[in-house]
């Protein structure tokens, strides 16, 4: 028997928007900073015009490290809150010190000191789009109370079990690790319950402990919302776009408005820095080691720095290590230490053997796109399950605290 197969293309006429109005309001970290203000290069370059709403100190920090908001807007807000402020919050996490409640009293003052920003936001009346950070609650607000529609992005990822609930597409607990460090190939059916748990206590503690407090917010700041819960605030985005790839992530079904659009910080490596390429190209070994623990994390106790200096000090290689805070007592001659360092270009260079690094979403989407071996130290949050995909795509090797 025969088969033939007719592949029938039909072709639309279709006009091309320009010259929309679109914000952008990322998460508070640096790298998902990054990534909004990529895409603010790239919807400037198409025509369209863009603003970037990010705390005053956001803004500072995204200056420092060399961006440029030239093609596009930025409107910075006044907060309380300060990157010092979440540091702390984060190295607690680390530390296993940080309670909920201050986790939440954290997150929902940042979006008080927005929602209470009236110029501000005002001035964004009539925008035609509203691009949500998924790690931001308050963005799902400022869009409903500008009656904006809206588009989520998910720079972390999946994130499970968080983003199967909230946007309510499938996540089987056969073979999608919720919590646990145990490979989907090696799933007992205790591990499948657990993870059934973890989804269970995830959507409890999402439903009863996080949202109540924006909702409050949200009730107090929204007037005329046509929604009758922040959680119907939330389902009301037709379409989630999350930056990741199936190469670096399990097989899972997907509902008909979640787009996988592949890495957005990976780009080809542009030209390093003269002092820079001579550090890495003159002299010997001629092979070089980076080593990034995030754009947030500094302040390491002193034993955590010392030990990975002592091991850098037994590698046969250059290494440029990006810390911002206390110095080892003493480092060689083949070791930088860096405030900031070009990472996607660094890691497309010939020279680059190794990059070590804290298992962030980015980070490991980048050694990859570059073909890059990674060793991962994961440190807190999706790091471990990011640690877990690396060793399981054979492109890395796992180091658990």
């Amino acid at each position: 028997m025969r088969v033939i197969v007719l592949f029938i293309t039909c072709h639309f006429a279709v006009s091309k928007v320009q010259n929309s109005h679109i914000i952008g309001i990322p998460n508070v970290s640096t790298s998902h900073g990054l990534v909004f203000v990529k895409i603010g290069r790239e919807l400037a370059k198409r025509g369209h015009n863009y603003t970037l709403v990010v705390p005053f100190w956001q803004e500072e920090i995204l200056r420092e490290n060399g961006e440029s908001f030239t093609p596009f807007d930025i409107k910075a807000y006044a907060t309380e809150i300060t990157d010092r402020d979440l540091e702390n919050m984060i190295m607690n996490e680390v530390e296993g010190k940080l309670a909920l409640a201050e986790k939440i009293k954290f997150w929902t003052s940042i979006c008080e000191s927005l929602m209470e920003n009236g110029d501000l936001l005002d001035s964004l009346r009539g925008a035609n789009l509203v691009v949500c950070d998924i790690a931001s609650i308050c963005c799902a607000i400022v869009a409903d109370y500008l009656d904006i529609i809206r588009v989520d992005l998910s720079p972390s990822g999946f994130t499970d079990p968080y983003l199967s609930f909230i946007h309510n597409f499938p996540s089987p607990v056969a073979f999608v690790p919720h919590g646990t460090i145990k490979f989907p190939k090696k799933l007992t059916f205790l591990d499948r319950m657990q993870n059934l748990m973890l989804y269970f206590l995830g959507y409890v503690m999402h439903e009863l402990v996080l949202i109540p407090p924006f909702d409050r917010l949200w009730r107090s700041k929204v007037n005329n919302s046509s929604f009758s819960s922040l959680s119907e605030v939330f389902e009301s985005s037709g379409l989630l776009l999350i930056a990741n790839d199936f190469a670096l992530e399990f097989p899972r079904p997907l509902g008909a408005h979640v787009k996988i659009v592949g890495p957005i910080l990976p780009d080809p490596p542009k030209p390093l820095s003269q002092e820079t390429e001579t550090f890495v190209t003159q002299g010997h070994p001629q092979d070089l080691v980076l080593v990034s623990f995030g754009t947030v994390l500094s302040n390491f106790k002193s034993d955590f720095v010392e030990t990975i200096a002592h091991g850098l000090a037994n590698v046969s290689a250059k290494v440029i290590w990006k810390h911002k805070g206390q110095h080892p007592h003493s480092i060689g001659e083949t070791i930088r230490i860096v405030n900031w360092m070009k990472q996607n270009d660094l890691l497309g260079h010939p020279s680059t053997k190794v990059f070590l690094t804290h298992g962030g979403l980015n980070s490991i989407l980048e050694g990859a796109y570059h073909g890059t071996p990674m060793v991962v130290l994961p440190l807190f949050g999706d790091q471990s399950a990011n640690a877990m995909k690396v060793y399981e795509a054979g492109i890395g090797v796992v180091i658990e605290l």
